[in-house]
C-alpha cells in the first residue's frame, strides 16, 4: 500500500541487518521513515562496511533524536534528517522543515500551551510542560492534555517563510532524564557525549536504579576493551557527579520495548518524583 515497504524494528539484529539493506537496494528505496534508533543502527552497519545508501529523505519520529544519531544518518544516507514530533492521541504535531532550527507546529492539528508547575501560561521562549488540545478527534477530544513533555514556543520566524509557529526540540521528558544526587536534571542528549568516540559499542542503554546508582548496559563490538569501559566510566562520572555510583554491564543484546521503540534511558525512580523535579526546574528557571 502507498508504495511502501515495511521493515520490523523487532528483528533488527546483526544477523538480519544485511537482509534489510539488500531489500532496500532491490526495492530502490528513495525515502526512509524510522525511529531514530533503527535508522542509526542501519547507518552504523553501512558505515562499518564502508558503504553509503543515498536517499532523498530521512524522517525520524517517536523517539528523541540524539545528535550522534543525526550525524551518522546524514553522513551515510547523504541527506538531511528531518525530525517529527507527534503522538497517537493527536493533540500536537510538529516537524522540521530543514531550513531553520525548531519544529513547525501544525496549528490545524491542535493547540499547544506551555505552562509552569501550577498550570499557569508561560511567555514565549520559556520552557514548561507541554499541554495539547486536539482539533481533529471529534469522537473523543482531549482538552489541555498533559503530554508529559517539556518544550517552549520560539519567537523567531523560520527562514522558509511558512507562517506556522515554531516549537523548540522536545528534549526533556520526565521519563528520559537522569537525576543526579545533587539534584541536577541531565537530559539524554548530554549523556550521549561519552559514547561518541566509542566505535566499538553496538548498542547502549542507561538505567538509573535509584538516586545514587547508574547502570550502563553495553552491547560490545569486536575489539571492545577495558580502555573503552574506563573511558565510559570516567566521562560519565564527569557529567553526573562524584556521588553517583556507576557500573558497566556487557550484554548480548538490548531488546526494544513492546511498541518496537528503543528506550535509551530507563529510570526506576518514581514517576511522580521525576515529573515534579522537571516541573519545578522549568517552572522556576523559565528560559534556559
Amino acid at each position: 500500500p502507498w508504495n511502501q515497504v515495511l521493515f520490523s524494528s523487532f528483528h533488527l539484529k546483526e544477523e538480519n541487518i544485511g537482509a534489510y539493506v539488500d531489500a532496500m537496494r532491490v526495492f530502490a528505496i528513495k525515502a526512509l521513515e524510522c525511529y531514530p534508533s533503527t535508522g542509526y543502527i542501519l547507518a552504523r552497519f553501512l558505515e562499518d562496511r564502508g558503504e553509503r545508501l543515498p536517499l532523498s529523505q530521512v524522517v525520524s519520529s517517536s523517539e528523541t533524536l540524539l545528535p550522534i544519531q543525526r550525524e551518522v544518518m546524514e553522513r551515510v544516507f547523504q541527506t538531511r534528517v528531518l525530525d517529527y514530533y507527534g503522538m497517537s492521541e493527536a493533540v500536537v504535531f510538529a516537524g522540521e522543515c530543514g531550513h531553520g532550527a525548531g519544529h513547525h507546529l501544525n496549528a490545524e492539528i491542535g493547540i499547544a500551551e506551555f505552562v509552569d508547575e501550577r498550570g499557569d501560561p508561560l511567555p514565549t521562549g520559556w520552557h514548561g510542560r507541554l499541554l495539547g488540545t486536539g482539533l481533529v478527534n471529534r469522537a473523543m477530544p482531549l482538552l489541555r492534555y498533559d503530554t508529559g513533555d517539556v518544550s517552549a514556543a520560539r519567537s523567531e520566524a523560520c527562514p522558509c517563510g511558512r507562517g506556522l509557529p515554531l516549537l523548540d526540540p522536545v528534549t526533556t521528558k520526565a521519563e528520559d532524564i537522569v537525576i543526579a544526587p545533587d539534584g541536577r536534571m541531565i537530559s539524554s542528549s548530554t549523556l550521549t557525549h561519552p559514547f561518541k568516540p566509542l566505535a566499538r559499542v553496538e548498542k547502549s542503554q542507561i538505567v538509573q536504579e535509584d538516586l545514587h546508582r547508574l547502570l550502563i548496559r553495553v552491547v560490545p563490538r569486536p575489539g571492545y576493551a577495558e580502555d573503552d569501559t574506563a573511558h565510559l566510566l570516567r566521562e560519565m562520572q564527569r557529567r553526573v557527579g562524584p556521588e553517583m555510583q556507576i557500573s558497566v554491564e556487557l550484554v548480548d543484546d538490548i531488546p526494544v520495548g513492546a511498541s518496537g521503540k528503543y528506550r535509551w534511558v530507563v529510570s526506576r525512580l518514581p514517576l511522580e518524583f521525576r515529573r515534579s523535579r522537571v516541573e519545578n526546574l522549568f517552572g522556576a528557571a523559565g528560559r534556559d
